[in-house]
């Protein structure tokens, strides 16, 4: 799962990847 310390934005971003 990617780090909580990330903004919400960009584990959305990073999620959808």
């Amino acid at each position: 799962m990617i780090n909580m310390q990330l903004s919400l934005p960009s584990y959305h971003v990073i999620k959808n990847l």
